[in-house]
């Protein structure tokens, strides 16, 4: 139990530390652009979370020394923590405790964005207006850092009851590729599932000519037809490679009396000249 109060004092410490900045130095802004993401004055990249939107890992919670387990998603789109966080609709986090001890650590809506340093760069995400507990108001104050071997790590740090704005301040940090100003994803390959007219007019065809098949077999069938009598037009198929031989030969031989190249008939067999 000491050497954990040791390790919370230390990382409180640290964290503290983060958030001072560099003395003398104007840190840069970062300027909300929606729910999740904010714009950094100095580069005009953008930190977005919104690749963490949904993610199975943070929703799903980490548990912290308490025994209570953190929610997190950063933003709402469609996909929420209301299951989780009623009757809040719109909350990017919230505190179970058991079965019915869950509270709201802040909404989405309400949230701001301070740059507390720039080597390394971390930017708070605050969100206000969770769950009140009689005057005081439940917030999540997230600092974000930049981190391209993590995407999920999310880490509680402390609870804190701050008299002055009454506000239960809950710090957590999360350690994240998506903190970094202008990460993206890597390319996927996306593959188009759009079909053309000639494609749909291709499958059309063989499902009717499988159907007529079918039909025309099962009604042979009915007819007490077998073998060769149950293939459709059966007398058709048969003569049409030799129709199919006659015109080529016929193609060929009048192309070669008219001085083509081609095939050149002799003798009374001959087609007759045009």
């Amino acid at each position: 139990m000491e050497a954990y109060r040791l390790f919370a004092a230390v990382a409180v410490a640290a964290f503290s530390l983060s958030t001072t900045g560099v003395r003398g130095q104007d840190l840069p802004t970062c300027v909300k652009v929606d729910d999740c993401s904010c714009r950094l004055s100095s580069t005009n990249e953008v930190i977005s979370l919104q690749g963490l939107n949904g993610n199975k890992k943070l929703m799903d919670g980490i548990v912290a020394h308490d025994g209570s387990r953190y929610h997190f998603n950063p933003c709402q789109s469609k996909l929420n923590l209301s299951t989780t966080c009623n009757p809040r609709m719109d909350s990017a986090a919230c505190q179970t405790a058991g079965a019915h001890d869950v509270y709201s650590l802040g909404r989405t809506t309400l949230v701001e964005f301070k740059v507390v340093s720039e080597s390394p760069l971390q930017v708070t995400f605050t969100y206000d207006g969770g769950t009140a507990d009689g005057d005081n108001i439940r917030q999540l104050e997230l600092t974000v850092m930049c981190d391209l071997s993590q995407t999920d790590d999310l880490v509680y740090v402390r609870e804190f009851l701050d008299w002055g704005t009454q506000r239960i301040i809950y710090y957590m940090t999360l350690n994240s590729k998506y903190g970094c100003p202008g990460y993206s994803p890597p390319a996927t390959l996306e593959i188009s599932a759009s079909i053309s007219p000639g494609s749909i007019m291709t499958i059309i065809f063989f499902v009717l000519l499988i159907a007529y098949v079918a039909a025309f077999v099962a009604f042979g069938f009915a007819q007490q037809r077998r073998g060769r009598d149950l293939i459709p037009n059966y007398k058709f198929w048969s003569v049409l490679p030799g129709y199919i031989k006659d015109g080529a030969v016929f193609v060929f031989t009048l192309d070669g009396r008219l001085g083509g190249g081609g095939m050149r008939g002799s003798g009374k067999e001959d087609y007759e000249q045009l």
